[in-house]
């Protein structure tokens, strides 16, 4: 499957290093060849190290031009204009690679993770998303964390030229870290031809409300058939599937490849309704659609509708149990229904417009789509930047406890990162230590 990717390799070193020779590096080439080979992808490689600024610019160029995804083997610690240069020149995604001084056969006689956190903490200062690398190519971790980045640059490349839908042309207002920015969109479109294009929420409602009746009948039976409860009003199925028809229409036009939506507060000003079981009927029809105009969510949905046979969604993480190390899922209810238990689905009001005098939730548009998700396996993920890096976990859904939440909801347990056992204060703190966005984009399978 991955056979179309090509793993780009430079190293960099500095003459100041005792023990270093270019016979080590070519050794490492030699490694990694069979490592990259072993996972279906193929190697480009710059034969021999670099050392000064315009070695670098020269590995960076050809590396651009051939490669689709560039490891950095820092051989030694680095010269660090050498290294910049090679930074500014580079139009691929990065990843660093460092080892143990035992590899070497000495103590510090390469100092290479010091490098590596060397150029870290300098590409960090720059604002640059980068993946990192650690040990032989043969050790399960660098495997894995390998395989995972090629995947997902595979899924870029089986994406190119797709459009995503912005209904709403933006984020719901002040989830500033879902968005993507105006850099990474440009870097989206120049390595991939990703382009996103937006949709005025007062088109969208426009078309919706221009159907007749006879217009929406297939999206009324629609409607009636993904969800096994409806406990909303005649008149609200009507209007969702006025809008579940107009998002289709639109999409259609435009050859949109995954959506997102700004879903409120325009939609409940303009059209009282919530697009929650418009979005659940989309994921299901293979139609990619993240809620709250999440930009890198779709994106993220889009790339896994490449990689898995099954619907995506997109959830918050909203609580931890560190007695079972399980953690929950949720979201307001956009899933797809193929994912729920035997329990089934219920189309019913939103229950997070405003709260009663008592302080409990009050139910207001519809609707949303409640349900509990069935056991097994899922994967939870989202890329960085232009799929610059990525944040994986893997794991398994497990029955329910006492507590749940209303709409799209489930607990996942067996945490694990790039093949490690991971607990809840470990996923805790790569998600707040790596400032990730609060969305991640799900799939029923073990993705990466």
């Amino acid at each position: 499957m991955l056979r179309n990717v090509v793993v780009g390799l430079a190293g960099i070193s500095f003459r100041a290093f005792w023990g270093f020779t270019e016979a080590q590096y070519k050794g490492r080439i030699d490694e990694l060849r069979k490592t990259i080979e072993a996972l279906g992808a193929a190697l480009v490689v710059i034969p021999e190290t670099f050392k000064e600024s315009d070695g670098g610019i020269r590995a960076a160029e050809k590396l651009s031009e051939e490669a689709d995804i560039v490891i950095l083997d820092v051989e030694t610690y680095p010269e660090g204009s050498a290294s910049f240069a090679f930074f500014d020149h580079l139009s691929k995604p990065l990843m660093l690679w460092g080892r143990s001084e035992q590899e070497h056969g000495s103590n510090i006689g390469h100092n290479s993770f010091c490098g590596v956190n060397f150029l870290a903490g300098n590409l960090a200062l720059r604002g640059q998303r980068f993946r990192k690398l650690y040990g032989a190519p043969d050790s399960k971790l660098f495997r894995n964390r390998l395989q995972t980045a090629i995947k997902l640059i595979w899924a870029a490349k089986e994406s190119k030229g797709s459009k995503i839908g912005l209904f709403g042309n933006g984020v719901v207002p002040k989830f500033y870290d879902i968005d993507v920015q105006t850099g990474d969109r440009e870097k989206l479109l120049k390595r991939w031809d990703i382009d996103f294009v937006g949709v005025e929420t007062q088109d969208l409602v426009k078309l919706a409300e221009s159907f007749s009746n006879d217009d929406i009948r297939s999206e009324v039976e629609k409607i009636g058939a993904s969800f096994h409860k409806i406990e909303v009003s005649t008149t609200d199925v009507e209007k969702q599937a006025r809008l579940l028809r107009a998002f289709k229409e639109i999409s259609n036009g435009h050859n949109f490849s995954a959506v997102a939506i700004r879903c409120w507060p325009e939609l409940q000003e303009l059209y009282s309704i919530w697009p929650c079981p418009s979005l659940s009927i989309l994921n299901d029809d293979s139609l990619p659609a993240a809620c709250e105009g999440d930009a890198g969510g779709a994106l993220d949905m889009l790339l896994a509708s490449k990689l898995a046979k099954t619907p995506s969604t997109l959830l918050d993480i909203v609580d931890w149990n560190d007695a079972d190390n399980v953690f929950s899922i949720w979201h307001c209810g956009p899933t797809a229904s193929s994912w729920a238990d035997e329990s089934g689905t219920v189309f019913k009001h939103h229950n997070v417009d405003g709260r009663t005098e008592s302080g409990r939730a009050m139910f207001g548009c519809a609707g949303i789509i409640d349900m509990q998700f069935k056991t097994g396996p899922v994967t939870l993920f989202r890329t960085l930047g232009a799929i610059d890096d990525e944040f994986v976990v893997q794991g398994d859904i497990v029955p329910p406890g006492k507590e749940r939440i209303c709409g799209s909801f489930g607990q996942v347990g067996s945490a694990k990162m790039y093949g490690q056992n991971m607990n809840n204060e470990q996923l805790r703190g790569q998600i707040l230590d790596r400032c990730l966005p609060h969305h991640f984009t799900a799939v029923r399978e073990n993705l990466c």
